[in-house]
């Protein structure tokens, strides 16, 4: 019994945290009928636990357990009949999300991207040498790194690298992928998330008779695991939103390919089609992530005993780490609503770097050509030439950045870069 309470309780957080989708009609008034609603979250909630704890169970990964989809049908079906039913709400969020996970395409992708937040950092919230206290921290520990990656010169090629596999296939297959399979399953995921959440006493019950009397015990997901689920979410829907803003395909195989590419009127480095509106949705679901993780936290020092088993319990002893946790998550939050000046470097607002993202990053450099050289590898570099013959007259067009860096001058910037007239050349190889 104890082996069972390990190994299915961090699958059912980790496991049902990463997708959600479907677009629903509301009920017309003669559907309405909680009764039948109630029947159906009771059928599709047997099928969702059995299936979890096959997945427990599973020496390795089981795609037929992981969908759903005959759950989230019933579900579905429960809320056209009860669009206040929670219970529906949830469960339709978790066997969708197991669902999509069951794609190939997509378990392959997010089991090796570059995420704030991913499965496995869900799974080492219930390993015994991390307490809950650590965990909350690695989420605005995944902020932070996303947001000073911001301010580093390369930072939109090599995040977005980071997101996907290196294959045969161009970041635009992967980020295709993304768009249609995953973010719409994020966006409708945490929709139905925080339905649940505006019910404070809201509980996911798992019963004995869920797992055919396997255990004598009840297990209560609260509010405390559906922050935490919400915030995973959230991260994962603010990385693969900005992994998608923006072209990345480049191929350096020839001169002609490396040159068009660098060239500022081709695609390379512009926003994709609807890549602006994922730029806004990076910095929302960042906002949202910090906020689920502050919910989270408060709501799990404040919860009452009760007479089901937590999954999560507080530890009085994690309260000052907990509240360390939430004051990051306030600063977090500050730094993504407005100008802050930073330590050492420049005033940056990252409202405009999201919701007024640079449409081409190439017609933000200085005037040049663009010519290439061979690697030696069988590939290209660019050589950027300069229009410009000194130093002085090397001038950015835009040293503000469309408003990350307000007020800043051509002579500012140069020095936040640490660009010198000692170091500064005509002509510049990329990739060198």
């Amino acid at each position: 019994m104890k082996k069972w309470k390990r190994s299915i309780f961090p699958l059912l957080t980790a496991l049902a945290l990463l997708f959600s989708a479907c677009e629903k009609n509301g009920p017309t008034e003669s559907q309405s009928d909680p009764e039948k609603a109630a029947d159906l979250v009771s059928q599709a909630n047997q099928i969702l636990v059995s299936h979890i704890e096959l997945i427990a169970n599973a020496e390795g990964p089981d795609t037929a357990a992981l969908n759903l989809s005959s759950a989230a049908s019933l579900y579905e079906q429960a809320l056209t009949y009860d669009p206040e039913n929670l219970d529906a709400h949830f469960g339709l969020a978790l066997s969708e999300v197991l669902t999509a996970f069951s794609d190939p395409s997509l378990a392959s992708l997010l089991s090796g991207s570059n995420q704030i937040v991913g499965p496995g950092s869900v799974l080492s919230l219930f390993k015994q040498q991390q307490g809950v206290a650590e965990f909350f921290g690695s989420l605005d520990g995944g902020a932070r790194s996303r947001l000073s990656g911001v301010l580093q010169p390369g930072a939109l090629l090599k995040s977005s690298q980071a997101e996907f596999p290196q294959a045969d296939n161009p970041p635009s297959y992967y980020q295709d992928i993304v768009e249609s399979k995953l973010l719409p399953v994020i966006a409708d995921a945490v929709g139905h998330l925080a339905t649940v959440t505006g019910d404070a006493s809201y509980a996911f019950l798992i019963t004995p008779q869920m797992l055919n009397g396997a255990t004598t015990e009840t297990y209560r997901i609260d509010l405390t695991e559906i922050y935490l689920f919400e915030a995973v979410l959230q991260g994962i829907g603010a990385s693969f939103s900005a992994a998608v803003a923006y072209n990345i395909d480049y191929d350096d195989s020839s001169p002609n390919a490396v040159e068009t590419a660098w060239s500022v009127s081709s695609p390379f480095l512009t926003l994709r089609t609807g890549g602006a509106q994922h730029m806004k949705d990076t910095r929302t679901y960042m906002l949202g992530m910090m906020s689920s993780v502050r919910n989270g936290i408060n709501f799990l020092m404040a919860e009452p005993a009760h007479q089901e088993t937590d999954i999560i319990r507080y530890n009085p002893q994690d309260q000052a780490s907990l509240q360390s946790v939430i004051m990051v998550t306030d600063s977090l939050t500050a730094v993504l609503s407005g100008p802050c000046s930073i330590q050492g470097g420049p005033t940056v607002n990252f409202v405009n770097f999201y919701d007024n993202a640079i449409t081409n990053y190439k017609a933000k450099f200085p005037n040049y050509t663009v010519g290439s050289q061979a690697r030696g590898t069988g590939a290209y570099n660019a050589v950027i030439t300069w229009e410009a013959n000194s130093f002085d007259t090397w001038v950015f067009p835009d040293p503000t950045m469309n408003g990350l860096f307000p007020g800043m001058t051509d002579a500012g910037l140069k020095d936040a870069l640490g660009l010198t007239a000692q170091d500064w050349q005509k002509t510049f190889v990329i990739g060198d």
